[in-house]
């Protein structure tokens, strides 16, 4: 039997080059099975590579591949180590995805130190609007549980902090692209709300006083 093939020395930043050279799902897949040899060098992936590999996966369409790494640290050995991470991913998730994999993105907040996904606004926004749009018995309730939080959070942000960049250069910024996140959840959240017969006029108010309410679709 022939000897395991040792890892050759790689860059922390040559994973971004990798990463850009997969052109499918398939291809990335390759790359992903290269990181349990990484982590068996004792290396870490800083949150960089991790940004850039979410990305790459978004631009590809596979976000559940990296919700596959992400949900089984021993082999993998990557950290979900930031919020903007962790947004990133839910936004490719929350969608297109099953519900389940959104869920299971929310409950490995806790296991990678994040803040509670109730506690963050832009990530209970998507997950709220995710669970009403399900529409199961199950992810109502979810979803009815998550708009007292939501609401609480919003009160506590100023509605015009959240206004959208209209320059494109702006509009490019993730910062910027997070905020649009919350505008798209928010007013399917408003349109879910009334649909629901629960109070809404709270999101419709902060929604025009954001600017957000004149530019939804």
């Amino acid at each position: 039997m022939k000897p395991a093939a040792k890892l050759p020395p790689v860059r922390n930043t040559a994973w971004q080059h990798l990463f850009g050279l997969a052109t499918t799902k398939e291809q990335m897949g390759e790359v992903v099975e290269l990181f349990p040899r990484w982590r068996d060098s004792k290396r870490q992936f800083d949150a960089t590579n991790v940004e850039a590999f979410i990305r790459r996966c978004e631009e590809l369409h596979c976000p559940d591949l990296a919700l596959k790494v992400f949900s089984d640290h021993p082999k993998y050995g990557i950290d979900l180590c930031s919020l903007p991470a962790a947004r990133r991913l839910l936004h490719s998730l929350h969608v297109e995805h099953p519900l389940q994999e959104a869920i299971l993105l929310a409950a490995l907040f806790s296991v990678y130190n994040l803040p509670p996904i109730s506690s963050d606004l832009v990530s209970c926004a998507m997950l709220t609007s995710a669970c009403f749009k399900h529409g199961s018995p199950q992810s109502l309730t979810i979803a009815r549980e998550m708009v007292p939080h939501l609401k609480d959070m919003l009160q506590k942000v100023k509605p015009q902090k959240m206004t959208l960049a209209t320059e494109p250069v702006e509009r490019a910024k993730d910062s910027a692209k997070e905020k649009a996140w919350l505008a798209w959840t928010l007013n399917k959240i408003e349109k879910a709300l009334k649909k629901d017969g629960a109070d809404y006029a709270w999101l419709h108010q902060w929604r025009m006083d954001s600017g957000h309410i004149q530019l939804a679709p």
